[in-house]
């Protein structure tokens, strides 16, 4: 017997394997995101979430660079700390 996905019925589906740089980036991704949730949620200012957040990217990005430092760009992962559209605290405001 066979299901919808085309797995033997008892059988475990198969799940992608994503490379660890990606399953690490969207850890990330998620868990900016909650904090940014929370903060926001206790009356944090958006300004200082956004700093919070550019700080927790850069010391990301210092912590898995391999020689230990950062460019200052962060880890890449979405959770703000540029400047103009899009950037900031997550929320997809730009604020």
């Amino acid at each position: 017997m066979t299901d919808t996905a085309g797995q033997t019925a008892g059988q475990t589906p198969r799940r992608e394997v994503l490379p660890d740089g990606v399953v690490l980036a969207r850890a990330v991704e998620l868990v900016s995101a909650a904090y940014g949730d929370a903060m926001r949620a206790v009356g944090l200012l958006p300004g200082k979430v956004t700093a919070i957040h550019a700080l927790a990217a850069s010391t990301l990005g210092d912590a898995l660079s391999p020689d230990g430092e950062s460019d200052g760009e962060g880890a890449g992962d979405g959770c703000g700390g540029g400047s103009g559209a899009g950037a900031g605290d997550g929320s997809g405001t730009g604020a």
